[in-house]
């Protein structure tokens, strides 16, 4: 699946439900996308890509589902201390993620700007 706003984020907004540090604010702090998530997402779905905040990460599978945020095609920006586990990240350089699904496996590699590779990781479900 895949989505702007992202479900979990190290980066400076964060977590649905705490956008930007605020919560009970359904729109601002992202209340509606949370219950989506918890809803209908978590565990039914294998792998999330969302953008939004603007670094790269490949965050550490939360309730059966990985969460990968890459938005930062075009600037990045710093992380803040949201205390999720990720397999990797990165919020100082631009750069994007290349997917390709053969079968029943997924392969993703996260580059920097000048085409280098910086993280690979492979799911088979």
């Amino acid at each position: 699946a895949f989505g702007h706003h992202p479900y979990i984020s190290n980066g400076q907004h964060g977590n649905a439900g705490r956008y930007e540090g605020f919560s009970g604010i359904p729109i601002v702090s992202g209340d509606t996308v949370k219950s989506f998530f918890d809803d209908y997402i978590c565990g039914d779905v294998d792998v999330v890509f969302s953008g939004h905040d603007h670094n790269r990460q490949w965050l550490q599978s939360r309730c059966g589902t990985d969460f990968i945020v890459s938005g930062a095609a075009a600037k990045s920006s710093d992380f803040a201390d949201r205390g999720n586990p990720t397999f990797w990240e990165d919020d100082t350089t631009e750069g994007f993620i290349w997917i390709e699904v053969r079968g029943r496996t997924l392969v993703g590699e996260f580059y920097n700007k000048d085409g280098s590779l910086q993280y690979t990781q492979t799911l088979t479900k």
